[in-house]
């Protein structure tokens, strides 16, 4: 596989020396990277859902390793690690679940079949294909239908207007190597992009020293080609593909049941493969209709080694239609279509399939050129094998209110919902056809400010409340009598601000999130959920240097899920960042982690990573 990744490098690089050739010094220019997805009106700016969007430039800044740890800094966002790279992360927002988070990678939603609440791993996307991202925060099940509870991350992937390869490669602490390269292609109306990324670890071992002695590090490889075409018509009409195929392999430590314990072993890894892939198609007619066609689909393909004989393996596939229209007239914007979710799992010899159907409107009013109004309707129904057994309804009721260009309020209020995933539903012991959707009832008021001074831009607050019943719990009920049911209920608030302030070449972006949350049936906290969060960040520009150190502060949480419902201490970590600019070209960068080699957990049981240093170089080719 190593030669596998080279050779492909070295095909790209080679493409980009034929192109450059042929095409003349004056046609092959620097990377112009535009964001080209069209959105529904709903989510944009003028509309009444509170968006953060990070740019490329901002990722660059934060020196992170990996999504996973450019979202950790963010304002309302909590993410839960299970060990090192390549496992399973948890992300919540608003003080909701990992399972209310929608994730979509170009607008389209990603959803992993092979896990419980088809949570798609946001670990496995690498920084190097990111262009920007997205963060909606409230009640958005009337636009990406089941599990949009608590909001959405929309991951942009890039786009090339000119003919340009980039190329980088990292090495740093337990033996990790990351390689990456991206090509793109443009001409005329015609643009390429591809990536080959891969990642390497030796690692560390996944159980923590409270509970035993580690022996072994539990390392993983991960890699990924990522492919995109598009090609404009005009202005506003154009068809899009995009592929991506990732693998990994991962070691992890075994599970203690009875004690709620990581125990510490060698011979145990994860093996998993996906495909994922889009077919979009956008045209006007007539100048105020706007059509999407959109086609996609999702495969895993995921097996579990235990001491060289494999003891678990699954397949599952989502394919998903959708056809979105919006007709725009005077001071309206009437939004309308249908989707159509169709999920299959193979575990075990059974299979299993659900047809999930659902029609949505919006209807966005511009009563004067500083007052919106927006509302919308979405209505589910579910096919589970035959027999319809669910239907599940979302609305939004919501304002934004923009008296100039410096300040705005938006105002949203709605409900959605998650349909009980086709795990949940079937396995092996039982099929449970009366399971309800966990539901939800929210309120977001977002304050944003543009321009609010000389020194700070773009200055954010948000306030959220959160209410969700029927959620499902996987319980032990007697003897062979193991499954999901519906129990519990929970509400969460709180308010996040975030202040960016430029002097001259110094920046500060700074941010703080309070949550409260109470589980209604427990009486009690959520679980792994800190009250308090704070994040730091200070960069310095010397000419070609750049200097930068990020401070995240989590406070002490609880973790229901360990026997003995084990308090987590608070911590705070420390990395920094310094970045070398040889020219437009060229770049060397030093990131160091965890400066204080602070010992801390943020899921009882799993260590995380200490003091540790990487180093890496970045080159693009081109003139």
């Amino acid at each position: 596989m190593l030669m596998f990744r080279y050779f492909v490098i070295l095909i790209l690089i080679y493409s980009c020396n034929i192109l450059y050739a042929n095409a003349g010094e004056d046609e092959f220019e620097i990377i112009n990277l535009e964001p080209t997805i069209v959105e529904s009106k709903s989510i944009q700016d003028n509309g009444t859902y509170s968006i953060q969007r990070i740019s490329r430039k901002e990722i660059e800044s934060y020196g992170a390793s990996s999504l996973v740890e450019v979202l950790k800094s963010q304002p309302n966002i909590t993410i839960n690690t299970m060990g090192s790279y390549g496992n399973t992360a948890s992300i919540r927002l608003n003080g909701a679940k990992s399972a209310h988070v929608v994730i979509l990678l170009d607008g389209v939603k990603v959803s992993d079949p092979s896990n419980i609440d088809s949570f798609f791993d946001i670990g496995q996307i690498p920084l190097f294909l990111i262009e920007e991202i997205e963060i909606i925060r409230g009640n958005a099940g009337v636009l990406y239908g089941s599990g949009a509870l608590s909001g959405v991350i929309n991951i942009k992937t890039r786009d090339f207007t000119s003919n340009t390869l980039a190329v980088s490669q990292e090495l740093g602490s337990y033996y990790s190597m990351q390689s990456d390269a991206a090509l793109g292609l443009a001409y005329n109306q015609l643009s390429l992009m591809m990536t080959v990324n891969y990642f390497s670890t030796a690692g560390y071992s996944l159980a923590n020293s409270i509970n035993n002695n580690p022996t072994e590090n539990d390392g993983g490889q991960v890699q990924s080609i990522n492919f995109k075409a598009k090609y404009k018509f005009n202005k506003q009409d154009f068809v899009e593909l995009f592929f991506r195929n990732g693998s990994l392999k991962t070691d992890y430590d075994n599970f203690n049941f009875e004690t709620q314990q990581i125990i510490d072993e060698d011979n145990l890894y994860n093996t998993k493969n996906e495909d994922f892939g889009y077919l979009r198609f956008n045209f006007n007619l007539f100048t105020i209709f706007n059509s999407e066609i959109l086609v996609s689909m999702f495969n895993t393909e995921r097996e579990s080694i235990e001491h060289d004989y494999a003891s678990f393996s699954y397949t599952g596939q989502n394919m998903e239609y959708q056809y979105k229209g919006d007709i725009t007239y005077s001071f309206i914007n009437l939004g309308f279509g249908i989707n159509v979710i169709d999920q299959k799992k193979l575990e075990g010899g059974y299979n299993d399939s659900l047809l999930d159907t659902a029609y949505f409107i919006t209807l966005e009013e511009s009563i004067t050129p500083s007052f919106s109004t927006e509302q919308g309707y979405r209505y589910n129904i579910r096919d589970d094998n035959g027999y319809k057994r669910s239907f599940q309804n979302a609305y939004n009721l919501g304002f934004n209110y923009s008296p100039n260009k410096y300040f705005s309020t938006k105002f949203n209020y709605g409900s959605s919902f998650r349909l009980p995933s086709i795990i949940e539903i079937h396995s092996l012991m039982f099929d449970d056809n009366y399971l309800n959707p966990e539901y939800s009832q929210g309120v977001n008021l977002s304050f944003i400010s543009n321009n609010f001074s000389s020194h700070i831009n773009n200055l954010m607050i948000n306030f959220f409340y959160l209410d969700i019943d029927n959620l499902l719990y996987f319980e032990n009920l007697g003897e062979d009598d193991s499954r999901y049911v519906n129990k519990g209920s929970y509400n969460t608030y709180g308010f996040d601000v975030s202040v960016p302030v430029q002097i001259d070449s110094l920046t500060f972006t700074s941010s703080y999130t309070l949550t409260i949350s109470t589980d209604r049936i427990e009486k009690r906290s959520s679980s792994l959920l800190p009250k308090h969060k704070i994040s730091f960040n200070v960069e310095k520009r010397i000419n070609n240097l750049s200097l930068s150190l990020q401070t995240l502060f989590i406070s002490k949480t609880m973790d229901y899920t360990s026997p003995a419902q084990q308090s987590l201490k608070g911590y705070t970590l420390f990395n920094s960042t310094i970045m070398l600019n040889f020219s437009n070209q060229s770049k060397f960068y030093i990131r160091m982690e965890n400066l204080t080699n602070t010992k801390y957990q943020n899921q009882y049981g799993y260590n995380t990573k200490g003091l540790s240093a990487y180093g890496g170089i970045q080159y693009i080719f081109g003139n």
